[in-house]
């Protein structure tokens, strides 16, 4: 890992160090970054960790002339990687989280900082966007969650509620929390494990009931169904001491529903009756238990046909 030869060091120490992941983001970070140094709250440092870019993000990125850009390179893999590396090297006590395709309102920070003041841990919900050669358009809204103490419960029992592009928080929080976990096997979910982990040390979580920007929708978000099902398998694992004290019953219900839907899209059908009979056990939505009754006919169906054209080519063989 090295720094940029150009970088910028604060002379005065800011408020706020914002952190951006960049990874082969050539057709958005100017937009992104744009969005950033337009801010109506401008006390703030701008870390921009390239992880490994093969494009023209870097070249894109130093065409800009703003002294609070300080440009860093993590040569390990992952934006649980590139955003720990930015966190170690950022100055201020507040901590924002931006991706590299996703773009704030001009206030969102001016507005986030006001709530720190009682808070620890901020957020909000952003709209979702496509971006078409000239502009944005506007395809609806990605919805956070409103929190309930405790926090752990709440984030173990109804999976991730946060998004991270909306996140700020305290920065000593992070650190008290061990950082994000680079584990290949949580990416993608990195962010939802340090938000747990966050909730041990503190309840002051707050969602701001306004949108104060906007995700971008594109072909390559990294969740995918194998993805999901690989991070829930993880965390599952991870977490597995809950799930012999208060909280088996919030835990068990959602990551068995992930494992059985997730799984019988990426044909992963490993203990697919278990994770069933988890869900219907449970005190999940109706709809979700008639979802896994789909599922579980549907991956039946597929180990007939499977079992039926093997032995049939058996028999021809």
């Amino acid at each position: 890992m090295e720094e940029s030869k150009n970088i910028n060091i604060v002379a005065i120490k800011p408020k706020v160090s914002v952190i951006v992941p960049a990874y082969n983001c050539e057709n958005t970070i100017l937009n992104t970054l744009d969005s950033i140094l337009q801010q109506s709250f401008n006390d703030f440092e701008l870390i921009i960790v390239d992880n490994n870019s093969t494009d023209n993000t870097v070249k894109i990125i130093n065409t800009i002339n703003d002294k609070r850009i300080r440009l860093l390179f993590c040569t390990v893999k992952g934006p649980a990687a590139a955003r720990n590396y930015g966190i170690k090297k950022s100055q201020a006590d507040l901590i924002a989280f931006i991706d590299a395709d996703d773009l704030w309102d001009q206030n969102k920070l001016e507005e986030s900082i006001r709530y720190l003041n009682k808070f620890d841990f901020v957020y909000h919900d952003l709209l979702l966007y496509k971006k078409t050669k000239d502009n944005f358009l506007v395809k609806g809204k990605l919805k956070s969650r409103k929190m309930f103490v405790p926090i752990k419960k709440d984030l173990l029992g109804k999976g991730n509620g946060i998004i991270t592009s909306s996140v700020v928080l305290k920065k000593h929080l992070i650190f008290k929390a061990g950082l994000f976990d680079e584990n290949i096997n949580l990416f993608a979910a990195e962010d939802y494990d340090l938000w747990i982990r966050i909730s041990e040390y503190t309840e002051k979580f707050r969602k701001i009931d306004k949108t104060y920007g906007k995700y971008l929708i594109t072909g390559n978000n990294i969740t995918n169904n194998k993805r999901k099902y690989i991070y829930t398998k993880e965390l599952l694992k991870k977490y597995q001491k809950y799930l012999n004290k208060e909280f088996k019953k919030e835990i068990l219900p959602w990551m068995s529903y992930n494992l059985l839907t997730s799984g019988y899209k990426s044909n992963i059908f490993e203990n697919y009756f278990d994770n069933f009979l988890n869900v219907i056990k449970s005190n999940l939505y109706f709809s979700k238990k008639f979802i896994s009754l789909v599922v579980l006919f549907l991956i039946l169906l597929k180990l007939f046909y499977a079992r039926f054209i093997n032995k049939n080519s058996f028999h021809h063989g």
